[in-house]
């Protein structure tokens, strides 16, 4: 029998099949899900693939029935829809055809009378006549006199245990097929638990039964909200029988891009405001909730902003349950709300830090059972593992946030809770470490709600300092004068000050990134002030420092090398007023390395000495300060590089030394090893042009033993790699091939011992490569092709790391000759 036009179904594959799946044996399904996930559209579906399998025979009878409040019994619906959909289908009986057809479809008639008829068409099967006896009093006493189905439905009687059984039996004994019984929407019913007690004796004699596969509805109760007696019927179900199955139903599945071009053909099509949009917003405002498409389609918004509304509006009534929770908790137990409006603010918990502080703050001071008893009471949530609460959802807990923001009574208490939150939150964000990130995220997050918080000026100056800090927005003119409006609020809250000077120096790299030189003095300034002001707080300093250095950077950049150098005088003089602070004395150093850099290059070289001894001084007065030691090994390493190109080598030599004492002094540093490395390498290669083989060899062997004693140290075994190859390529110069090929092996070996290490890999390719071109020149083709098969077998599956793609193009050029020169041998053969 054809059915009534209804709107497509998407993101159902998965579930679909589970039922299929499910009504091939005896038993019970419960479907349950909240409002508007689509429970009545898949049971719909799966009656009409049930009845009108593509292209192939039926394999069930059907029946199906939706609850409403004057069903006075659900499963006799669903019968009589199996029984006329039985007799209005010629496959399954013909005769059955022939009596719908007498009766022209008065099915009123026909109920009453076919039981008579089709029992006289049974007895031949049922020769003693139990079965159709009972069933023909039955159908003859359904109907009551002068009832027509338009009406609202058939006034039928309560049908007991045994007349559900028999007419099933009926049905399977003429038509050899098992049932499929449909009762959707249970817990509209008035008393659903008495409707559903045949699905409980069924459980309990299913061999009495022909085979019969039941499915029925109900609404899953929110979070603390009372279940209702469906519900509570169906856990009772569950409970007392295996063959029962609680199937949850939840969002679409929107996984499959096919799917997803689908439906976003079909709202283009059906919603005008769609077409107006990208399809990953309208993606992200849908979140796979079926209310929100039904909300689109129904009431076809013609633009973005009533799309959005109809969103909010379906997910307001899939959480209707928030707002009078919200409101009861302000009634009975102001401590519990505070705690349940923080968590509102606050973003979701999978976005937030430690666990332990997260909490804290959440509860700020409230008993620690406060979440427990949020759960109780349908609020807060339990994660998979028991452990973390939350909202769920995110438009759930967004439903949550909006019903705490648009609640007009509690102006004044948002804004107690959301200033204690942004000082609790600016507390926990002092050195700028990563795990402090969250915290600094929530108080963004609160910068776009800072008016419905009801926040005041300076605090939510404060918060939009943050988002512009973390370069959320680009800096606009109505933010410059944030600054005057937040130092109010730091002068009254010191612990907000670390991030504020976190910020602040984030701010200044922006406004040099964006060119505003002016601003970022300006910035640069006040982070001064705030030091000033919060002498004590390193964290503070620590921002000031790294201020001073990057602008130091900038201005040598920008040329003016007096504004650098006066930059560096107040790095030196921020260190020595706080001579304990590591993190001052780190950026200083930094300062001391750059500046000797930069004035090697503007032909200083006094000023250059003269930093390079400050950083001696300074790395000897901390000796365990492996920050200041680094960016002395990296002085040593610059100014070794200087005097070679100064022709000073005494002096080089001097500073190799150095470098080396001062590694063996610190074994451990790995930053110093590096160093080292890179001296050794450079004076490596310094004693070939200066024709010293014998001090080659000898340094290259300090590699080697240096790599030997730190060999998970990757630094110093691609400097070794390095001063293998350019060994090699030194002996080609000098012809000797055997220890050529001594080399060539030993960076196999360190290839081979260091498999994914890209630097070595990438040394043996061009060693590989140019023994190749040498064997090709000496016309030794085979060695040649050998070398350069094995150099390709390396190279082409690492063409995407540095040099490779050249190297292949190279190994592809020694191929081709080798190739034309033995075409041309082969010619030269012929002719002879």
């Amino acid at each position: 029998m054809s059915s009534p036009q209804i709107k497509p179904i998407f993101g159902r594959d998965k579930d679909a099949a589970h039922l299929l799946d499910r009504v091939k044996k005896p038993g019970v399904t419960v479907l349950s899900a909240r409002p508007q996930q689509g429970k009545t559209r898949l049971f719909e579906q799966l009656r009409d693939t049930l009845r009108s399998p593509a292209g192939k025979e039926r394999a069930y009878v059907v029946g199906y029935y939706e609850g409403r409040k004057e069903v006075t019994d659900l499963l006799l619906r669903a019968i009589e829809n199996l029984y006329v959909d039985w007799l209005s289908d010629s496959t399954f009986f013909e005769q059955a055809k022939i009596v719908a057809r007498q009766h022209e479809g008065r099915w009123i008639e026909l109920l009453g009378g076919a039981g008579k008829q089709l029992a006289q068409l049974l007895k031949a099967q049922e020769p003693s006549g139990t079965l159709t006896k009972g069933v023909e009093g039955w159908f003859s006493g359904l109907v009551k006199a002068n009832q027509d189905l338009t009406t609202g439905g058939l006034n039928l009687s309560r049908l007991s245990y045994e007349q559900a059984r028999d007419v099933l039996k009926l049905v399977n004994g003429v038509t050899n097929k098992p049932a499929v019984l449909i009762l959707d929407a249970a817990e509209q019913l008035q008393k659903p638990a008495e409707q559903l007690n045949n699905l409980q004796r069924y459980l309990t004699r299913v061999d009495d039964w022909p085979p019969v596969h039941f499915l029925f509805a109900c609404r899953e109760p929110a979070q603390g909200e009372a279940e209702d007696a469906a519900y509570q019927t169906a856990q009772e179900l569950d409970a007392d029988s295996v063959r029962v199955k609680i199937m949850l139903l939840g969002g679409m599945d929107l996984s499959d891009l096919a799917e997803r071009d689908r439906l976003w053909q079909y709202l283009s099509e059906k919603v005008p405001a769609a077409r107006q949009m990208k399809s990953d917003v309208i993606f992200e405002l849908l979140e796979a909730y079926p209310g929100t498409l039904h909300r689109w389609v129904d009431d076809t918004p013609a633009t973005p902003g009533e799309m959005r509304q109809l969103a909010l509006d379906a997910k307001d009534r899939l959480y209707r349950e928030l707002k009078p929770t919200f409101e009861k908790l302000h009634e009975d137990n102001e401590g519990l709300f505070d705690v349940a409006a923080r968590m509102a603010l606050l973003p979701e918990s999978k976005y937030c830090g430690p666990e332990d502080t997260y909490d804290a703050i959440a509860l700020n001071g409230q008993p620690a059972d406060s979440f427990d008893r949020l759960v109780r009471c349908g609020l807060l949530l339990r994660d998979s593992h028991g452990v973390r609460c939350s909202f769920g959802l995110t438009s759930r807990y967004e439903r949550a946030q909006a019903a705490f923001l648009e609640h007009q009574v509690w102006s004044a208490r948002r804004s107690a809770i959301g200033e204690g939150l942004v000082s609790a939150l600016a507390a926990q964000a002092r050195v700028g470490h990563m795990s402090e990130f969250p915290f600094v995220t929530a108080l963004a997050l609160l910068s776009p709600v800072a008016g419905r918080v009801n926040l005041s000026d300076s605090v939510a100056a404060y918060c939009r300092w943050v988002v512009l800090g973390l370069s959320i927005d680009s800096w606009g003119d109505d933010d410059r004068d944030l600054i005057d409006c937040v130092r109010p609020y730091i002068n009254k809250n010191p612990s907000s000050a670390p991030l504020a000077a976190m910020m602040l120096f984030n701010t200044l790299n922006n406004a040099k990134e964006e060119g505003d030189t002016e601003h970022r003095d300006v910035l640069l300034d006040e982070l001064r002030v705030l030091a000033s002001s919060n002498r004590e707080d390193a964290a503070v300093r620590q921002q000031l420092a790294m201020g001073l250095f990057n602008t130091l950077n900038h201005a040598k950049e920008e040329g003016d090398t007096a504004r650098r150098d006066a930059l560096l005088e107040e790095l030196r003089a921020l260190s020595s007023s706080n001579p304990e602070d590591a993190a001052v004395r780190e950026r200083l150093a930094n300062g001391l390395v750059n500046t000797l850099v930069y004035a090697k290059e503007e032909g200083d070289t006094d000023h250059r000495d003269a930093l390079l001894d400050e950083l001696r001084a300074l790395a000897s007065s901390h000796p365990d300060d492996a920050a200041v030691r680094e960016q002395l090994a990296n002085g040593l390493v610059n100014t070794l590089v200087d005097a070679k190109e100064e022709g000073d080598t005494a002096r080089r030599d001097a500073l190799l030394e150095e470098l080396r004492a001062l590694a063996s002094s610190n074994r451990e540093d790995t930053a110093v090893r590096e160093q080292l490395a890179n001296g050794l390498f450079n004076t490596q290669v310094d004693a070939k042009e200066e024709g010293d083989t014998e001090r080659r060899d000898a340094l290259l062997k300090e590699l080697r033993v240096l790599s030997s004693s730190h060999p998970d140290d990757a630094a110093v075994r691609e400097r070794l790699a390095k001063g293998l190859l350019s060994t090699l390529m030194d002996l080609k110069e000098e012809g000797d091939t055997e220890r050529q090929d001594d080399l060539l092996e030993e960076l196999r070996v360190l290839s081979s011992s260091n498999p994914d290490d890209s630097a070595v890999r990438g040394a043996l390719a061009r060693g590989l490569v140019l023994e190749a071109t040498i064997r090709m020149l000496q016309s030794d083709d085979q060695t040649a092709c050998a070398l350069l098969s094995e150099a390709e077998q390396i190279i082409e599956p690492h063409l995407d790391e540095p040099g490779m793609e050249e190297l292949a193009q190279i190994a592809a050029k020694i191929r081709m000759k080798m190739d034309d020169g033995a075409g041309n041998a082969d010619q030269t053969n012929k002719d002879g």
